[in-house]
């Protein structure tokens, strides 16, 4: 083993093949440890470090130092200011210390930690384990399965590789602050943690969590599950059959291209289906619901929501609450059903393009259960057309239809005055005609 060691001012000072100790002291100092297992130390001024060959445990301490383990497992500390690591080949671990640091990992699997400053890390080529720590860092783990989180301040994270992306699945968390994160190729599971977080999963089928804050989360290609936690978030599935979560706040959730899973959760959401065969559930709050294009399932839940299938066979349940149903272009089924019996205070929906011959209002017997299921629609005796409300609450069919409002009613009182336990259930806003076909009871 040999001991070296520099001067108060600036030192070259180079080591052998064997184990050496190097300590620069003060000044600008320029080092290599050359083969062995080094321990060098840099001291006061600007210096610059090359490990060389060997396990070495490189220090900094003060100074904008710059240093380079070179090959094997290298232990590299960059101490105060602003330095400059590189790990080169070699399962290294890397910390900046303070000061705006630039971390490059290099070829292994490293760790490395920015610590406090707005810090540079970049893992490269292997399975790294990056913390940005304090500051408003910019972090891309390479290529390799990563773990990255950003650490206190606003940060980019970036699981791809800068040059070609190796679809590596990667973990990255952004904790506290505005966080920017890039999942790459691979399936990647992303958080955005707390503050306000913009979260891209880019390829593969990724897993993302806005956490807290009003984040805007998108899953870009693959079938990703994204759910926006607390705040007010904007969710987007892009391509693929994707599973879309608002949580709480009021949310904005579009599935894009895929057959999608999106439920609003609590909060006044707004859930668009876009292309493909789409299930969107409303849950709490007064909920719009778009289907788009495709065979769609649309459950408004509780609260007056709005439902749009538009284009295609879709399915319309409004749940509690006086809710607006329009099917759109193509056979729709308007569906009621609150999976308890019939009370007065479910609500009255209005349906406002509903087509006689083509359209379809399903009553289910879980709410109305008063009603016989029949093939073909309902039990002519159980359905009339009356033209009052009066006659509606006197007649003795369980389904009255005021033919000259558009008011649709469950009377489970027969002849005598009032409903008894039913009640106006639907408005059809768009037609007078109505018969007993135009219905299915299951």
């Amino acid at each position: 083993m040999t001991t070296i060691e520099g001067t108060t001012g600036p030192d070259i000072l180079n080591g052998d093949s064997l184990a050496n100790t190097i300590f620069g002291r003060l000044g600008d100092d320029i080092i290599d440890g050359d083969l062995g297992n080094d321990t060098i130390g840099g001291g006061g001024g600007n210096d610059t470090i090359d490990g060389g060959d060997g396990a070495d445990s490189l220090t900094g301490f003060t100074g904008d130092d710059s240093i380079d383990g070179g090959d094997d497992n290298d232990t590299i500390q960059g101490g105060d200011d602003n330095d400059t690591l590189r790990g080169q080949a070699g399962d290294d671990v890397l910390r900046g210390g303070n000061g705006l640091d630039v971390i490059d990992g290099g070829i292994g699997d490293d760790i490395i930690d920015g610590g406090a400053g707005a810090d540079s890390l970049i893992g490269w080529i292997g399975d790294d384990s990056i913390l940005g720590a304090g500051g408003n860092d910019t972090i891309v783990g390479g290529a390799g399965s990563d773990t990255i989180g950003g650490g206190e301040g606003n940060d980019i994270l970036d699981g791809s590789d800068s040059e070609a992306d190796d679809g590596a699945a990667d973990s990255i968390t952004g904790f506290t602050g505005n966080d920017s994160i890039s999942g790459g190729g691979g399936d990647d599971t992303l958080r955005g943690g707390d503050d306000n977080d913009t979260v891209d999963g880019g390829a593969g089928n990724d897993n993302i969590q806005g956490g807290n804050g009003n984040d805007s989360l998108r899953g870009a290609t693959g079938n990703d599950r994204i759910s926006g936690d607390s705040g007010t978030d904007i969710l987007q599935g892009g391509a693929g059959d994707d599973t879309l979560l608002g949580g709480a706040g009021n949310d904005e959730l579009l599935g894009n291209r895929g057959n999608d899973r999106i439920n609003g959760g609590n909060g006044s959401d707004t859930l668009v289906g876009g292309i493909g065969n789409d299930f969107l559930l409303g849950v709490n709050g007064n909920d719009v619901l778009i289907g788009g294009r495709g065979n769609d399932i649309m459950l408004g839940g509780n609260g007056a929501d709005i439902l749009e299938g538009r284009t295609g066979r879709d399915r319309l349940n409004g749940g509690l609450g006086s809710d607006t149903l329009t099917g759109g272009a193509g056979r729709d089924l308007f569906i009621f059903n609150t999976n308890t019996a019939f009370s007065t205070d479910i609500g009255v929906d209005t349906i406002v393009d509903f087509t006689p011959g083509e359209d379809l209002i399903l009553l289910d017997t879980r709410t109305f259960t008063a009603l016989t299921p029949i093939d073909g629609g309902i039990d002519a005796s159980q359905f009339e057309v009356v033209t009052t409300d009066a006659d509606a609450a006197t007649s003795e069919a369980l389904i009255t239809y005021n033919s000259n409002t558009g008011a649709l009613f469950y009377n489970q009182n027969g002849n005598a005055p009032g409903f008894g336990n039913g009640d106006q259930f639907a408005l059809l806003e768009n037609t007078s005609v109505l018969e007993a076909a135009d219905f299915t009871v299951r």
